[in-house]
């Protein structure tokens, strides 16, 4: 048995993995609400076993009833007519099984031996393949705390419980949550009830950060006494937060042509936020996605510095003129000033960029003024990548290629630099 936490998009997530020879998985409900970690089975504790993990399960109506057929460790519990919207996951011979038969007298029939049997909203994966079956579910696409349960090719039983509501996790949209069940090798998964109700309790702790909402039915893993749990949690991930310079409406900010500078700056950081979220070793989050409004300094550097961001990286194009000057081509870094922590970083990027990009080195200066720089608590450092004044420089930087360019360039910058 091992419990895991890792950063996963952007979001704290916590696994409990078990194998069904290491004790037994159980599946209760009451009529009425608790809080997870209250929750227990006093048959199993008579018989020498240890509540070792337990989690939020199915979703329930606002009277507190909890919809659909439910057997409990083999013990019928009750005969709910069942909800065509839900699918049906069983527990039987070790096994977790979906079905979306909607007679509950079917069910039992087919599976006589069931140890567990449910009803649950979204299923996820089915015979180790994305599976979204026929219910549609206005949650599914925001992105709320999650949780799951699911069953990999080993046996293994696996719990997943994110945080994700505030803070500095972003929580998922149930693709995501789908996405990451097969990423982490699982042949069945279903979505189990998310929002405040997510929560996973490991050894009778609560582990995630969220509300602990009352609930009315619980997953839990019983061990005998004695078990061995290991437990592992990564080295936390860099934090990140890519800032586009300006808006469209931006005065001045674009090239005697009429190219606008803020364009630019999206589309590399765009880019760039795609590289560093696939790399796996950083926490990504971008100030503003939409171009067409342009966030004030203290908006930009006050996100930054509630997340802890470890760099925050300023993406600009120098605009000067507004008049057509090949000499002012280049790359040119701004950091606060000669003692900040920010030297060296930006000396890292500024490098890196000379060398991908072959332009001319505008060295890094100190700019103590720009309140990008001041105000940011953790390094901050601000690249313009080329000039809106120059021809040349306007030329290429509108191209994909360019802004792939100066994205690659970028992100091994951060790399080396972190």
């Amino acid at each position: 048995m091992k419990y895991t936490v890792s950063r996963i998009n952007n979001t704290d997530s916590h696994v409990f993995e078990a194998l069904p020879s290491e004790g037994s998985l159980v599946l209760t409900r009451m009529y009425g609400k608790k809080k997870v970690n209250e929750f227990d089975h006093g048959w199993y504790e008579t018989q020498g076993y240890e509540q070792v993990a337990a989690m939020n399960a199915s979703y329930f109506y606002l009277n507190n009833v909890v919809g659909g057929l439910w057997v409990d460790s083999g013990f019928y519990v009750s005969p709910f007519l069942t909800d065509k919207k839900f699918i049906t996951l069983i527990y039987q011979d070790d096994q977790l099984i979906l079905d979306e038969l909607d007679d509950y007298t079917q069910l039992r029939v087919r599976y006589p031996n069931a140890n567990l049997m449910g009803q649950f909203g979204s299923p996820l994966v089915k015979d180790g393949k994305a599976y979204k079956g026929d219910g549609i579910f206005d949650h599914s696409y925001g992105r709320h705390p999650r949780s799951f349960i699911g069953q990999k090719a080993s046996g293994a039983i696996v719990f997943f419980s994110t945080d994700g509501r505030g803070g500095n996790d972003r929580g998922f949209t149930e693709d995501e949550l789908r996405g990451v069940a097969i990423d982490m090798g699982c042949v069945t998964a279903v979505n189990v009830d998310g929002g405040d109700s997510t929560t996973l309790v490991i050894e009778n702790k609560m582990v995630n950060t969220n509300v602990n909402r009352p609930v009315p039915c619980v997953f839990m893993f019983y061990a005998k006494k004695g078990y061995r749990l290991t437990t592992k949690i990564a080295k936390p991930k860099k934090r990140i937060v890519l800032d586009a310079g300006h808006g469209m409406g931006t005065a001045g900010k674009r090239s005697p042509n009429g190219i606008r500078e803020a364009q630019q700056n999206y589309n590399v950081m765009f880019r760039l936020y795609q590289l560093l979220s696939d790399d796996g070793e950083f926490d990504v989050m971008m100030t503003n996605d939409n171009m067409a409004e342009d966030m004030g300094i203290n908006a930009r550097v006050n996100l930054a510095n509630i997340w802890g961001a470890d760099l925050f990286l300023s993406i600009h194009k120098d605009a000067f003129r507004g008049a057509w000057d090949a000499s002012l081509t280049g790359i040119l870094t701004l950091v606060y000033g000669t003692s900040s922590p920010s030297v060296p970083i930006g000396k890292t990027i500024h490098n890196k960029l000379l060398d991908v990009t072959g332009m001319r080195d505008k060295k890094v200066r100190y700019r103590p003024d720009l309140g990008v720089l001041r105000l940011t608590k953790g390094a901050a450092v601000l690249v313009e990548l080329g000039s809106m004044d120059d021809p040349s420089d306007v030329k290429q930087m509108t191209s994909a290629r360019w802004f792939d360019l100066y994205a690659r360039a970028l992100f091994e910058g951060i790399k080396d630099a972190l």
